[in-house]
C-alpha cells in the first residue's frame, strides 16, 4: 500500500471550470446580441419607418390634391384666346402624385406586415433559446460551484494520509481489502510478471480460435469498465489496438478463477504484446495466440484493459477488477477507487447540505 493516493490532473477541472465561465460570457455577449439587433430593427420598423410612411402619405395625399386642383381650374376657365386650355401637362403631373402615394401607402402596408411578421419571429426565437439562455445563467454557475467543490475536495484529500483515506472508503462501503485492491489473490505484482512466458515462447505461439466456452472469470461489471476508462482517459494513456493483431493466452486461463493481463514488448509487428495468463503457478504452461477481434467478440468488456500502455499489468477475478499496475509496480485501480468513493462521499454530503431542513 502506498502512502498516498495519487490523484492526477486537478488543474484539468479547474481549466474545465474556467473554459465553463468563458462559455457562458460568449453565449450571454451573443444572446444579448441578438436580441439587441432584434429590438433595433424592431424600433426601426414601428417608429422610424411607420413615422416615415405616415408623413410621406400625408404629403404625398396634399401633392395629389393640388394636382387635381390644377386640373379642374385649367378645365374650367379658358384661356387668352378663349379657347379651352390643354392639361397634358397637369394631368401628367396627376399621375405622378397618385403613384408615388400609391407606393407609400404600399410602403406602409409592407411596414405593418413586417413588424407583425417580426414580432412572431421575436417570440419564436425567444422561446427557442429560454432553455439554453437558462442553462447558461443557471446551470452553467452550479456546475462551476460544483466543480470548485470537487477541486477542493481533491486538493483536500491530497493531503490525508492514506491510511485515513482507506478507512473512509471502507466506512462508505465501496470496497474491501479482501474482496478486491492489491494482493487479493495472493501473490504480489513481481511474482505474476515472473510467470509470463519469455519472448521467444510468445513469439513461438501458435495461432488457434478462441474458444466460447465460458470464462470462470465473468465480465467485468459496466461500472467497473466506466471507471477504467476514465482512469485511462485521466492519465492520458488510452491507446489504439489493431484488432488483427494477435494475443498471446496461457492454456488454462480462461478456465482459472484468476488471471492477470500483461502488457510486454511485442514480439513482432502483428503482436499486441499482451499475455494473458492464469495468476498461479502452474509451472510450465503451454500458450497460444488469439487475435483481438476474435477475444473481443468474447469478451467484448475488456476492449479498454487492452488500451493501456506497455508495462501495465492487470488483475480480474470473479468479482471484477482487482489492480491495475504500472510499470513501477503502482496501484492505480485502488487509487482510483479510492478517490472515487471520497469524492462521493463528498458530494453525497453536499447533498444532504443542501436540503432544507424538515
Amino acid at each position: 500500500m502506498g502512502e498516498k493516493v495519487r490523484v492526477h490532473s486537478i488543474d484539468a477541472l479547474k481549466h474545465f471550470k474556467v473554459y465553463l465561465l468563458k462559455f457562458a460570457e460568449v453565449a450571454n455577449v451573443a444572446l444579448g446580441d441578438a436580441e439587441s439587433e432584434m429590438n433595433r430593427t424592431l424600433g426601426w420598423l414601428e417608429l422610424e419607418q411607420n413615422s416615415f410612411w405616415q408623413s410621406q402619405i400625408r404629403k404625398r395625399g396634399e401633392t395629389v390634391m393640388r394636382c387635381k386642383e390644377a386640373v379642374r381650374q385649367k378645365k374650367i376657365f379658358k384661356g387668352s384666346d378663349g379657347g379651352r386650355q390643354s392639361v397634358v401637362d397637369e394631368e401628367r403631373a396627376l399621375s405622378v402624385a397618385i403613384r408615388k402615394l400609391e407606393e407609400a401607402e404600399q410602403k406602409m402596408v409592407a411596414v405593418r406586415q413586417h413588424t407583425r411578421k417580426l414580432n412572431r419571429e421575436i417570440q419564436m426565437f425567444k422561446g427557442g433559446v429560454q432553455r439554453f439562455a437558462t442553462s447558461v445563467s443557471a446551470d452553467i454557475p452550479r456546475a462551476c460551484a460544483r466543480l470548485e467543490n470537487m477541486v477542493r475536495t481533491l486538493e483536500q484529500y491530497l493531503n490525508l494520509d492514506f491510511a485515513k483515506a482507506w478507512e473512509m472508503t471502507e466506512s462508505m462501503g465501496s470496497f474491501g481489502r479482501t474482496s478486491k485492491g492489491a494482493g487479493a489473490g495472493g501473490g504480489s505484482v513481481a511474482d505474476l510478471r515472473k510467470l509470463t512466458p519469455s519472448a521467444d515462447v510468445r513469439a513461438a505461439a501458435v495461432q488457434e480460435e478462441i474458444t466460447t466456452t465460458p470464462w470462470a472469470v465473468g465480465p467485468i461489471p459496466p461500472a467497473e469498465e466506466k471507471r477504467l476508462e476514465g482512469l485511462i482517459t485521466l492519465q492520458a494513456q488510452g491507446a489504439t489496438v489493431n484488432v488483427d493483431s494477435r494475443i498471446v493466452v496461457g492454456k488454462g486461463a480462461f478456465e482459472a478463477p484468476r488471471i492477470y493481463f500483461e502488457h510486454v514488448e511485442p514480439t513482432g509487428s502483428n503482436d499486441t504484446g499482451w499475455y494473458v495468463g492464469p495468476a498461479a503457478d502452474r509451472g510450465i504452461i503451454s500458450v497460444v495466440a488469439v487475435r483481438v477481434a476474435d477475444l473481443l467478440a468474447v469478451r467484448p468488456d475488456l476492449r479498454h484493459v487492452l488500451t493501456l500502455p506497455q508495462g501495465s499489468l492487470v488483475v480480474v477475478n470473479g468479482g471484477g477488477m482487482e489492480a491495475v499496475y504500472d510499470s513501477q509496480g503502482e496501484d492505480h485501480w485502488a487509487a482510483a477507487t479510492a478517490a472515487e468513493a471520497i469524492i462521493s462521499g463528498a458530494m453525497e454530503a453536499e447533498t444532504a447540505a443542501a436540503k432544507p431542513a424538515k
